[in-house]
């Protein structure tokens, strides 16, 4: 996996927190169509490499390289155009909003007209607006949420609330997608259809993903590699059935349950 030229490369990665070391000399490969995923402990670092990767957190050394250009350093909404869309742990979703107008909201930034314009009824907003209401409502029809699309967010279950969520980030139409535990908070019956939903979605979409997850579920039926963090350091990477195996991993995380 190390080998080569990917659509994302990290190479030697480092975050600091004052005297505490989040993430250090973390280095990845994400190929085009690729589904990878970061496991860990608590505290290992895993949400910290996704704010590293996404702009939220500016590194203290390293490379985050996207189809070849470094974008450590850029903001969040730079590396967002660039095509790189993520969830959250903690959902973020405007709960007042509908689910329709959550969606547009990833539309925002491509407007071409200001406020005047907006105000006099330039006919280049009801142009601009109706093309992202068709995009919006595609993505909502893909994540099965066309239905809800009048309804109020924060009134929705939050299995749904999740795919709300995903629906936002795939409306930027992101070449990389980064999932930060997009299973929690969910019941086991929710976890399967997960699972499905990825999977088809990766099918379907031929997007990279980065995925973030504590259920080796998901991970396990889902990803092509797996990093394993363990205080900020890699301890271990692979294939599902070579990181199952490994007893250093098994040690740090897995447990009796994939020795």
């Amino acid at each position: 996996m190390s080998e080569g030229q990917g659509l994302l490369e990290v190479k030697s990665l480092s975050k600091r927190f004052g005297g505490v070391t989040a993430v250090e000399d973390f280095n990845a490969v994400v190929r085009d169509n690729h589904l990878v995923g970061i496991i860990g402990p608590n505290g290992a670092g895993k949400t910290t490499i996704l704010n590293l990767l996404s702009g939220v957190y500016p590194c203290n050394s390293g490379e985050v390289v996207f189809e070849g250009r470094n974008v450590a350093g850029l903001k969040s909404y730079e590396i967002g155009r660039l095509g790189v869309a993520r969830t959250f742990q903690n959902i973020r979703l405007f709960e007042d909003m509908n689910v329709l107008d959550n969606v547009r909201t990833a539309y925002s930034w491509r407007a071409r007209y200001g406020l005047l314009q907006a105000m006099v009824g330039w006919k280049g907003v009801n142009i601009f607006e109706r093309a992202v209401e068709e995009k919006a409502l595609h993505w909502l029809d893909k994540v099965g949420l066309y239905k809800h699309r009048h309804e109020y967010t924060g009134s929705l279950p939050y299995g749904l609330q999740r795919r709300v969520e995903l629906a936002r980030a795939l409306a930027g139409e992101p070449k990389l997608l980064l999932l930060d535990e997009p299973a929690a908070g969910l019941n086991p019956a929710e976890v399967r259809e997960l699972i499905e939903f990825i999977q088809k979605l990766f099918d379907e979409l031929g997007l990279s993903i980065i995925l973030i997850e504590h259920r080796m579920e998901v991970v396990m039926r889902l990803c092509h590699w797996i990093y394993v963090q363990d205080f900020g350091r890699t301890i271990g990477q692979g294939t599902p059935e070579q990181i199952r195996k490994d007893p250093v991993v098994i040690k740090a995380y897995l447990g009796e349950e994939f020795e």
